[in-house]
């Protein structure tokens, strides 16, 4: 009964009981093996799935890919192309494009499916926004200004403090403000909140390197622009009497004395010494008289 309902089972089975005396050969299965299995990519990287069949050939196997967020899985038919003259090595090859979120996949030719796997994908760190902020040293009596939101380019007098508050896209180990000049200063990170500063001392340019627990980098980080403004000399005239003068013993000279600078001054001292007279020897050295500044 179990013959004439199944003859396709039992048929060979009742033809090797009747053959006893005959070896028959085992039957080969079909197999598919998928490469790379189960990974971990950075988004937006290409993926090339192998698929290896082994067992009965086949001409065709259908990749099954399904991207978070579908429910459905999408097949792409795969074709040996290394077949020639009706031969093949049996491996099926794939190239995703870029992986821009996790995604299921598996193998499949005929009833045959090859073992589900997943490729994970894990973001890079980025710069969301930052700020500057910029402290003119003491003596200008300046007070600090702040730069717009993802401002990077500084002009700033030489001597100035910069100070960065970064916010980054996740949780970073480590940041770094990288210079032109191969110097590297580090930051302070906590989570995903980074601050850090440095001081301007030359005409220079500078980009953020941030790298989170994984050991991966933000990409294609910005290069910004450091100009150094140089703090202009004092500059002083004698206005009165401007010109040399012949003057009696212990006559009085009245001077006028015009100063400029482009943040102030702290001290103003005059130096003078005798260059020539009938009475005495011409002094060698310099006296010097402090002379009061006004205050404006």
């Amino acid at each position: 009964a179990l013959f004439i309902i199944f003859p396709g089972w039992f048929g060979s089975s009742l033809g090797r009981i009747v053959q006893y005396d005959r070896a028959f050969a085992a039957e080969r299965m079909l197999t598919l093996d998928v490469q790379p299995g189960d990974i971990e990519v950075v988004r937006g990287q290409p993926v090339t799935i192998t698929v290896r069949a082994t067992g009965d050939r086949v001409d065709r196997v259908v990749l099954n890919t399904r991207p978070d967020g579908r429910i459905d899985f999408e097949p792409t038919e795969l074709s040996d192309t290394s077949a020639q003259g009706g031969t093949g090595t049996g491996v099926f090859t794939a190239q995703l494009p870029p992986v821009k979120s996790t995604t299921d996949y598996y193998a499949s030719a005929g009833e045959t499916e090859s073992r589900k796997h997943t490729i994970t994908v894990v973001d890079r760190p980025i710069v969301k926004s930052f700020r500057l902020s910029v402290t003119p040293p003491a003596y200008t009596r300046l007070p600090e200004r702040t730069l717009d939101e993802n401002v990077g380019d500084v002009a700033a007098l030489t001597g100035s403090t910069v100070r960065v508050e970064l916010g980054a896209s996740k949780e970073v180990a480590s940041a770094q403000l990288v210079f032109h000049d191969s110097v590297v200063v580090g930051m302070t990170a906590e989570g995903d909140r980074i601050s850090g500063s440095f001081r301007v001392r030359r005409p220079d340019s500078y980009r953020f390197r941030l790298e989170d627990n994984e050991g991966l980098t933000n990409p294609d980080p910005i290069d910004y622009t450091v100009r150094s403004v140089p703090d202009e000399y004092p500059m002083v005239e004698i206005a009165t009497p401007g010109k040399n003068l012949d003057i009696a013993e212990n006559s009085p000279v009245n001077l006028v004395l015009k100063i400029r600078d482009d943040y102030g001054f702290s001290r103003l001292r005059l130096h003078y010494r005798m260059e020539h007279s009938r009475y005495e020897q011409p002094a060698k050295d310099y006296t010097s008289i402090e002379v009061p500044l006004g205050r404006s």
